[in-house]
């Protein structure tokens, strides 16, 4: 299975787990040869392996708790849809017109491209399970 990298973009070698007190944290880690320094090894922060904590109780708007970038596209896909989920729920119950309003305009603009969106995706889907 290869790792892509949230940070880069690029294959990782390996995603590292990190301990620090009681909390874990990611890293991709990619590592290769060179030949003037040998061993290479980068690691990029991809954030904590159980969500920001104490960040996420800063935010007035309930997002839940806000996650790190995770080890794979599944992973940020799966966590956007929470975070939208919630601030749909936030925008439905808020009572600032300027803000509903904002938000209505942003709705109406993205959806009709989401669900096209969609909808390519899954027929690509049903395409390739064909073959």
């Amino acid at each position: 299975m290869v790792i892509i990298c949230p940070r880069c973009g690029q294959p990782a070698s390996y995603i590292e787990h990190r301990r620090v007190g009681n909390r874990e944290y990611l890293y991709a880690v990619h590592e290769y040869r060179d030949k003037q320094k040998g061993r290479v090894r980068i690691k990029h922060y991809l954030g904590p392996a159980d969500g920001y904590e104490y960040v996420s109780r800063t935010h007035e708007e309930d997002l839940g708790e806000l996650q790190g970038l995770g080890t794979g596209i599944e992973d940020v896909h799966a966590r956007n849809l929470v975070y939208l989920e919630h601030l749909l729920r936030w925008f439905s119950i808020s009572g600032k017109k300027e803000t509903v309003e904002r938000a209505l305009q942003i709705i109406q603009k993205w959806l009709p491209k989401i669900a096209e969106r969609l909808k390519e995706l899954e027929e690509l889907e049903r395409k390739e399970e064909k073959t």
